[in-house]
C-alpha cells in the first residue's frame, strides 16, 4: 500500500486486508490538505470524518458489499449501524455489489425484486440518496457462461440530505478501466460556502495578468492541475479548473497587496500636506494635489512602480521614439501650417 500511495502522490491512507478467501481489500487515501480522523473500519468499509474549519465537518464511508448473496444483508445491517453511530452531512460510497433499480443490469438472468427492495429499504432507513451518474450509468461489464455480455451498475455514491444542503453542483462520472471489469468512480461537487467566495470576488473566475510576474503563480497552477493524474475526461477538466481558481484566488487575497486598499492607503496619504497634517477642506486639498503632481513632474528620479510598467504592453518602438525625438525641420512646421 505504501507504494501505491507513492505512486499516486497520496501522504496519508488506511488499507484494510480482505478475507483469506478472497483476493483485494479496501484502502482510503487523502493528502496532507486534508485533515481526516478514522472513525471505524472493518472488511466491508472505512469510515472517516472529514474535519473543514471553513464548511464544517463531513463524513466519508468507503463501502464493500458481500460478494455472496446470501450473506448481503449483513452488509445493509452495517449500513444502519454505522448510520445511527454519529450525525454529520454524510457520503457513502463503493461497491455495493447490487442494483438499486432493473434498468441498471443488462442481460443475463431477471434480478431477483425481494434483493433489490431490501438494499433500497437499507438505504431509505439511513436517510441516503443515489446521486446519480452522467453518462454510462454501468460499472461492472462481464460475459456469462454461455458467452453474454452482461453489465451492471453496482458501484455508486448515496447521500444524506445533510450533505446535500451543504453542496452543489455534484457530479458523478465513470472512468475507463482497461485492466479491471470494474470502472473507476469520479465523484466532483463543490461546498455552497466555497462557492460564495468565489462569487463574492466575482460571478466568474478570471486570470490576472499581473499575477504572472509572480514566481509562485506558476507552482500553484502546476500543483493543482497535476494532482490527480487519473481521469481525462471533460468532467474531469473542468474540476481541474474550477480548483486552480480557487487557489488562485485565495493564494492572490493573501500574497498580492489589494489594489483597493492601497488607493486607499495613497489616497489618505494624497490628503496629507507637506507637514503630514490630514486636511479636510476643499481648498487645502486641493492646494496638495497641485504640489504633488509638480513635484512629480519637475523631479529627475520620479517614483514609478516597476511592477505596474511590467505589465503595460508596449505600444511605442524605439524607431517610432527615435523619429519623434528628432528636431523638426523647416519643411515640416511650413507643410503642417
Amino acid at each position: 500500500m505504501l507504494a501505491l500511495r507513492r505512486r499516486f502522490g497520496f501522504s496519508n491512507g488506511v488499507a484494510v486486508d480482505c478475507n483469506a478467501q478472497r483476493g483485494g481489500g479496501l484502502a482510503l487515501l487523502w493528502k496532507d490538505s486534508v485533515e481526516v480522523s478514522l472513525q471505524s473500519y472493518s472488511t466491508g468499509h472505512i469510515d472517516v470524518k472529514v474535519l473543514n474549519q471553513a464548511v464544517g465537518d463531513w463524513r466519508f464511508t468507503g463501502f464493500y458489499g458481500n460478494p455472496v448473496q446470501s450473506l448481503r444483508n449483513q452488509s445493509w445491517d452495517l449500513i444502519r449501524f454505522l448510520s445511527d453511530q454519529y450525525e454529520l452531512p454524510w457520503i457513502l460510497g463503493g461497491d455495493f455489489n447490487e442494483i438499486l433499480w432493473y434498468g441498471e443490469k443488462e442481460g443475463g438472468a431477471r434480478k431477483d425484486q425481494g434483493l433489490i427492495n431490501r438494499f433500497r429499504e437499507a438505504l431509505d432507513d439511513c436517510g441516503l440518496k443515489d446521486v446519480g451518474v452522467r453518462g454510462n450509468p454501468f460499472t461492472r461489464s462481464r460475459r456469462n457462461r454461455n458467452g453474454q455480455p452482461i453489465r451492471k451498475r453496482l458501484d455508486r455514491f448515496v447521500v444524506n440530505q445533510s450533505w446535500k444542503n451543504m453542496t452543489q453542483n455534484y457530479l458523478v462520472s465513470h472512468l475507463s478501466a482497461p485492466v479491471s471489469d470494474h470502472v473507476p468512480i469520479l465523484m466532483y461537487f463543490e461546498f455552497i460556502q466555497q462557492r460564495r467566495r468565489l462569487k463574492g470576488r466575482a460571478d466568474r473566475f478570471f486570470f490576472e495578468t499581473l499575477w504572472a510576474g509572480y514566481e509562485n503563480c506558476e507552482s500553484i497552477i502546476s500543483a493543482t492541475w497535476y494532482s490527480d493524474n487519473s481521469a481525462n475526461s471533460l468532467n474531469a477538466v473542468a474540476g481541474k479548473l474550477h480548483l486552480t481558481g480557487l487557489k488562485l484566488a485565495d493564494w492572490s487575497k493573501k500574497e498580492i497587496p489589494s489594489i483597493p486598499k492601497e488607493l486607499k492607503c495613497l489616497q489618505l496619504e494624497l490628503d496629507k500636506n507637506a507637514e503630514n497634517v490630514l486636511c479636510v477642506q476643499e481648498e487645502e486639498m486641493g492646494a496638495i494635489a497641485v504640489d504633488y503632481f509638480s513635484s512629480l513632474f519637475e523631479t529627475c528620479n520620479p517614483s514609478v512602480d516597476s511592477s505596474v510598467l511590467d505589465v503595460v504592453n508596449l505600444k511605442v518602438t524605439e524607431e517610432m521614439n527615435s523619429f519623434m525625438d528628432k528636431p523638426f525641420s523647416k519643411e515640416e512646421v511650413k507643410g503642417v501650417l
